[in-house]
């Protein structure tokens, strides 16, 4: 793969991905998303073994990142010289009346990181329609490229939404992971893990190490807090003035 050759984007919006394509999707997950933690076999079993690749198979992240009872599921993927070099799945549904867009996983080619792919991938789900959007992720350039596709200053989140709505709308989702997740930090819960702010228990073990170190780069404005393990910072916005 050339990182110099020409960027393409692939959308799979309403219909399934051909098996094929699920197959490449949960290679690239399986060797660019991360690494075990240390807590991780101990809540998982010995196939978690820290510092292990955290795999999944296509069938499991066909069952995790498209689900049934979304409104709509999207996948869009990043092709560098016809190869998959980045992806990202969302899931549309509606509460009390509003459209939430909801990030399930977001993941790219570790060659490829810092060339604004994720910013790109993301750019294209936010629709007119949308009211709400969310994502869950450890990693904060995650975060970062989340609001900046969005059109948010990031200088300039406002956590008046994710502080009065996110728990509601999690609970709510079809997404499995983010339906039994919940809100936590000191945004939430002012006895919760002290340098905590806005993330989500997600009991999902995955080693922090990349991220706290791409934390560190970003301390002097980074607004969401330290990240307890087992959680994963939480970004909600809205977009209409009464949600």
């Amino acid at each position: 793969m050339s990182a110099t050759s020409a960027l393409l984007t692939e959308t799979y919006q309403g219909h399934s991905p051909p098996q094929t394509v699920w197959e490449e999707a949960a290679s690239l997950f399986s060797s660019h998303y991360g690494t075990w933690g240390p807590l991780a076999e101990h809540n998982y079993g010995s196939f978690a073994k820290t510092g292990r690749r955290v795999r999944m198979s296509a069938a499991k992240l066909r069952d995790q990142c498209w689900p049934e009872k979304a409104q709509e599921n999207v996948f869009v993927r990043a092709l560098v010289g016809g190869a998959a070099v980045g992806h990202v799945f969302a899931s549309r549904w509606s509460y009390r009346g509003r459209t939430v867009c909801w990030i399930s996983q977001l993941v790219v080619h570790s060659d490829f990181r810092e060339r604004r792919i994720a910013s790109t991938l993301l750019a294209g789900l936010r629709r007119p329609s949308d009211d709400a959007f969310g994502i869950c992720s450890s990693h904060p350039a995650a975060i970062t490229a989340a609001a900046r596709a969005l059109g948010v200053r990031y200088q300039g989140l406002d956590f008046t939404a994710a502080k009065a709505h996110a728990a509601a709308v999690m609970q709510s989702a079809p997404i499995r992971y983010v339906h039994n997740a919940s809100p936590s930090g000191r945004l939430f819960d002012p006895t919760a893990v002290e340098g905590s702010f806005c993330c989500a228990n997600v009991g999902f073990w995955v080693d922090h190490d990349e991220p706290l170190r791409a934390l560190n780069r970003l301390s002097a404005e980074w607004k969401f807090g330290s990240l307890p393990e087992g959680h994963e910072f939480l970004l909600f916005l809205t977009f209409v003035d009464s949600f």
